[in-house]
């Protein structure tokens, strides 16, 4: 083990590094991080930065249990789970995506490849997760009624998530994944996650996966027009912006099937979608036009978004009909 600058250590020279003054200062799940995320092949370096470095990524793999365990307060596997043919769509997208992780980091650790299960691992928590799925989710998460579907079908992907995740990086981070362990829900759970068999990789829809692939293209494209919108005054909050989007044969498809999610895909109030005209040209993703405006109508007091439809209700006049609805436990309106 190198220092940071690729030198050997010497305690002449003042740059080792003490295992056990780290293990105080950051925890010893933070160390054996560090390990993992060295390709052993090679001359592997260690300093304060890079320590630093390691640190930051493990506290984002953290805070992704932490959002998945306090989304599930209420939440029983044995009794509210939805079964996987009655999820929503992006539940299932997920889940395909995990399959995926848990097969990806399986042949890591048959190969001895650590480093891989480390970028894996961030990849997936820092890019699927973080930055889309749990974002796009908390809006299904907080302003659902309690006990709808979708808020359930949410659950139990976190569920899976949560307990799947927990096995795969147990030979890791053995005290940080015991205690994730501690707080799931689960019938005929072991007694400590180091008793648990490592998952098994579920179906990946491969189909499904393209399909995202695909509205996660137009999802950049749209929230560039947010940012733009934003920067050049138009909006001051995405959340309260309509979106215009036109869309070329290549998207349109796939767009119009999911017409009715789009908004909440893209994190705004309202979205009207059109189909462009052959030859038509467009700024910016090849085949997409992405206009922002204030969206018309007032701002629900609950879910913040800015709908047409706040206000209708005299018994609860700050509302949107759907935040009604949660609020009186009726069920959503299909569709």
């Amino acid at each position: 083990t190198l220092d940071e600058n690729g030198e050997a250590m010497h305690k002449s020279k003042g740059n080792v590094v003490d295992p056990m003054e780290v293990v105080q200062r950051y925890g010893a799940d933070v160390v054996r991080w560090w390990v993992v995320s060295q390709d052993f092949m090679e001359d592997t370096r260690c300093g304060e930065h890079l320590l630093a470095q390691v640190s930051e990524m493990y506290r984002r793999v953290r805070n992704t249990f932490r959002f998945l365990l306090n989304n599930l307060y209420d939440f029983d596997p044995t009794t509210d789970a939805i079964p996987l043919e009655q999820m929503e769509e992006l539940d299932r997208w997920v889940l395909s995506r995990l399959a995926q992780v848990v097969a990806a980091c399986h042949t890591a650790y048959e190969q001895y490849a650590f480093h891989r299960v480390y970028q894996t691992v961030i990849h997936f928590c820092t890019v699927d997760l973080s930055a889309f799925y749990l974002d796009v989710l908390k809006d299904r998460l907080y302003a659902s009624g309690k006990t709808w579907p979708a808020r359930r079908s949410a659950q139990t992907a976190l569920h899976q998530l949560a307990s799947t995740l927990a096995r795969v990086l147990a030979p890791i981070l053995p005290h940080t994944m015991e205690e994730v362990w501690d707080h799931l829900k689960m019938e005929a759970k072991p007694e400590s996650v180091h008793l648990a068999d490592y998952p098994q990789a579920g179906c990946v829809d491969e189909e499904l996966l393209k399909t995202y692939t695909q509205l996660l293209e137009v999802r950049e494209a749209v929230l560039a027009g947010l940012e733009a919108a934003k920067q050049s005054g138009r909006i001051t909050n995405p959340l309260e912006s309509l979106v215009r989007l036109r869309a070329d044969a290549t998207y349109y498809p796939t767009l119009a099937a999911r017409k009715g999610s789009l908004a909440s895909l893209f994190i705004v109030s309202q979205v009207v979608l059109e189909e462009m005209e052959d030859g038509e040209e467009s700024a910016g993703t090849k085949g997409l036009q992405v206009e922002v405006e204030p969206a018309p109508g007032k701002k629900c007091a609950r879910c913040w978004l800015v709908l047409p439809d706040v206000g209708i209700h005299a018994d609860h006049p700050l509302l949107c009909t759907r935040c009604v609805q949660a609020v009186s436990s009726a069920l959503p309106i299909e569709g």
